[in-house]
């Protein structure tokens, strides 16, 4: 079962919608993501995307 995302307005405020990640890319919606970028001592790095 796919997650639900919630879409927001130009303002950043939810609109009671929720749609899945796929039909929020495909349909240009807005909606809240964040990028977490870790760096190691080793100079490795690791990207986690979460997203909600």
């Amino acid at each position: 079962m796919a997650t639900l995302i919630d879409v927001l307005d130009e303002n950043g405020v939810p609109t009671g919608e929720k749609r899945t990640k796929q039909e929020i890319h495909e349909g240009g919606f807005w909606h809240n993501a964040a990028w977490v970028w870790i760096y190691n001592l080793m100079e490795k790095f690791f990207c986690s995307f979460v997203q909600k």
